[in-house]
């Protein structure tokens, strides 16, 4: 006569290898664990050269933390490290920390995440994107003389200001005389909410009739700004 093995005994081997398995895979205890993410991000202060980044601690088992930033669509760097100083103070979360970071010197726009990290890997807080910068041009064109005289040299005057959140960085401005490209310059880093005064000196003058100086901001497009529809001012005259 052949015996057969019922499927209950069967399966019952099978599940006891693989809980033998998962057994075996499983974290001895105590092992470390990768930290609770940080939470709370700010940016609370932009300069030329700085910016803050302040964020409460969400863990109790980091060996630090790492501010990270990015360009739109580039990948996370470190800028700034915290080492968790909560040396001799009780295991808790709802620490304050902030970190000064470095502004690049070319400018640019960048959002910031901060992660707790220590041996077992790292967590990582939502992104933060400060507002925008956005150039416009403050006080319309100014000529002088006004209007200029027939065949005599004159300036145009404007004003750019950053009507934004985040400093410009640098960035080109150009006026034309008549459709004619006839000055352009860099303009250093502006801060959210200063303004800086440009002009033009057009040596040869116009002859008699209708004219006009068109100025334009960030001609090269190299500000990331909230909105790119207010970078132009027109100023027309008859001489």
């Amino acid at each position: 006569m052949r015996l057969s093995v019922s499927r209950p005994l069967r399966y019952g081997a099978a599940a006891a290898a693989v809980a033998g398995l998962l057994t075996v895979a499983a974290p001895p205890a105590g092992a470390e664990t990768v930290p609770t993410a940080p939470s709370t991000v700010r940016i609370t202060e932009i300069g030329l050269d700085y910016v803050w980044v302040s964020f409460v601690d969400r863990a109790t088992n980091e060996d630090g933390f790492d501010v990270q930033r990015r360009s739109p669509g580039g990948g996370f760097t470190d800028v700034g490290g915290i080492r968790d100083h909560r040396t001799g103070q009780p295991q808790a979360t709802g620490w304050s920390y902030s970190r000064q970071v470095g502004w690049p010197s070319s400018g640019g726009y960048y959002c910031y995440r901060v992660r707790a990290w220590n041996e077992a890997g790292s967590g990582n807080s939502a992104e933060v994107c400060p507002p925008k910068a956005d150039l416009v041009v403050g006080s319309g064109v100014s000529l002088s003389p006004n209007p200029p005289p027939s065949g005599q040299a004159f300036t145009a005057s404007w004003t750019v200001c950053n009507d934004g959140g985040s400093p410009s960085g640098p960035f080109y401005d150009t006026a034309q005389l008549d459709g004619d490209l006839t000055s352009i310059g860099q303009v250093s880093s502006i801060l959210p909410g200063a303004c800086r005064a440009r002009s033009a000196r057009f040596s040869d003058g116009v002859l008699g009739g209708a004219h006009r100086i068109d100025v334009r901001l960030d001609v090269f497009s190299s500000v990331t700004e909230s909105s790119e529809t207010n970078n132009t001012k027109v100023r027309t005259w008859f001489t």
